[in-house]
């Protein structure tokens, strides 16, 4: 897939959308100075290219009773196995990665208590081989903005 071509004012959207995914189109179209037509039809523009994705709601897992947060490295002996990971709710993220092993793993779980059942059901899929988990003790911040490309004159 090719570097989408952004001009300053789609790079302003972005920003603004990453910043605040609810925001109206009369406040992009404010914070960009563009009429509120044409700041929903860049948006639309943006989706359709798929440069915008989808729009969520960022939830706070602690307070939502998932205090234990770990990353998990996953050594297996084929891929298929990633595909029999989208059955467990406590892996918000799942990556393919260079290395020792083969998938990377952020999960989520109520006690350490029920990550350490997470784990025990990893190992009994067909073609992992092991794991090693990462417990995280303090979440310093997470979810930032990407960082987008500057625009360029041409």
């Amino acid at each position: 897939m090719s570097e989408a071509k952004l001009d300053a004012k789609d790079r302003a959207i972005l920003e603004s959308l990453q910043k605040n995914g609810r925001a109206t189109y009369a406040e992009l179209a404010e914070g960009v100075q563009l009429t509120v037509s044409s700041a929903r039809e860049r948006v639309l523009k943006l989706e359709r290219e798929g440069l915008i994705r989808g729009y969520a709601a960022d939830l706070d897992a602690e307070k939502l009773g998932l205090p234990v947060t770990a990353f998990v490295s996953v050594n297996t002996s084929n891929n298929d196995s990633k595909l029999s990971l989208e059955r467990f709710p406590e892996v918000e993220d799942c990556y393919s990665i260079a290395g020792d092993d083969n998938l990377l793993l952020k999960v989520r779980a109520a006690s350490p208590r029920v990550l350490n059942r997470f784990l025990e059901s990893l190992l009994e899929i067909d073609g992992v081989l092991g794991t090693r988990s990462t417990i995280v003790l303090e979440t310093r911040f997470e979810g930032r903005p990407l960082p987008l490309p500057e625009v360029h004159p041409e």
